[in-house]
């Protein structure tokens, strides 16, 4: 080979196509597997059909009933950006229990991208969420009791859970219709995931979990281990902790946290000194309906919903700053933009450099 040849062999090697080729179709679907669109709106640039791809995997709805009824489990899959993929895509367990990951399907382009440069990744709602939650749906509780369900728009002065009554009436229609509610569990879900991968015509996969998601990626491994590559477990939850029967337990815990952040700034204790007993003197207001808040009663639940309610996501920022004044706020019972801008905003905050960037005064 010449000098010329040499040249025009590295020319054609380093050369850039100018259309990437089409993703391979997946191998080894099966006939478990329907195609469906995907929930909208898409991610930004993704084609459906080509780097992202939904559909239905059909599962038994009782694992000891193989020939029994079955539940269709939606999946999505974002396809990697390389031509030559690894063969063991990242699935995704979302957390809740009852998180719909398909219906946060632009957050999650985003948030696995960089993984998309080597691998697929697989998104599925797990057994009665989301969209694979149909076989779960009560209908007539809901539609019964849609008015006592929906929320009014704007700010909430009350932060009371849904009705039990309307949870009794929703299982009583359920148990009348036989459904299995034993059966929508963990271990049923860690199933789901190994026969959610296997339908896809995928051989070994890695797990990423979070929150619930880890709970569910120990009892993959514990029941369900075959074909699993690896785990990434972020932020335990064990199989043996009873998660949700301490969460309220931590309640105090979490308010003295914050008493202690507080007074250890110098700024913070400065502006609101004594925060702990404030904290005490709201609550017992409260609870007395000592406090209004735009001619409502001001709830015990509302004085606590900064510190019992989800506090930072993957795209809001944190509201503990705001504690502090929020606090203060309600226990003077005056002027309280810190209470409406919460309320209003349903305690959300966008990240830093999303969103008109309100700025309400409270601790660091």
């Amino acid at each position: 080979m010449d000098r010329a040849q040499i040249i025009a062999l590295i020319g054609a090697l380093s050369g850039t196509p100018d259309a990437p080729p089409p993703p391979p179709p997946i191998g080894g679907m099966s006939n478990l597997v329907t195609a469906a669109d995907c929930p909208r709106p898409l991610p930004v640039n993704e084609i459906e059909g080509q780097t992202i791809v939904c559909g239905l995997v059909s599962v038994p709805e009782q694992r000891e009933k193989p020939d029994g009824k079955r539940i269709s489990l939606a999946y999505a899959i974002l396809r990697s950006s390389s031509h030559f993929p690894e063969a063991d895509p990242v699935v995704y367990l979302e957390g809740g229990p009852g998180g719909s990951a398909m219906r946060m399907l632009p957050l999650l382009d985003r948030v696995f991208k960089p993984w998309r440069q080597r691998r697929d990744v697989v998104i599925f709602d797990q057994r009665s969420a989301g969209i694979s939650g149909s076989s779960v749906n009560c209908y007539k509780a809901l539609s019964a009791n849609a008015l006592d369900i929906v929320k009014p728009a704007g700010p909430k002065v009350s932060n009371d859970l849904p009705d039990a009554a309307i949870t009794a009436k929703c299982v009583a229609e359920l148990t009348q219709k036989q459904v299995p509610l034993a059966a929508y569990n963990t271990t049923q879900n860690a199933h789901d995931v190994s026969a959610v991968i296997s339908a896809l015509g995928f051989q070994s996969y890695n797990i990423y979990g979070i929150s619930y998601g880890t709970k569910l990626a120990l009892e993959v491994m514990r029941v369900a281990p075959t074909g699993v590559r690896s785990v990434i477990i972020d932020g335990v939850a064990p199989s043996w902790v009873q998660l949700y029967n301490s969460f309220a337990m931590k309640t105090d815990e979490a308010i003295q946290t914050v008493v202690d952040q507080c007074a250890a700034d110098k700024i913070c204790n400065a502006t609101y000194p004594n925060l702990g007993q404030v904290f005490i003197d709201t609550i017992n207001k409260a609870h007395a309906g000592e406090i209004s808040l735009k001619g409502e009663k001001v709830t015990v639940p509302l004085v606590l919903a900064p510190i019992m309610l989800r506090n930072g996501k993957y795209d809001s920022s944190s509201i503990t700053p705001y504690i502090p004044a929020y606090i203060s706020e309600l226990s003077r019972g005056k002027e309280t933009p810190t209470v409406e801008m919460l309320l209003g905003r349903n305690f959300e905050l966008p990240k830093p450099t999303v969103g008109d960037g309100a700025r309400v005064q409270g601790c660091r």
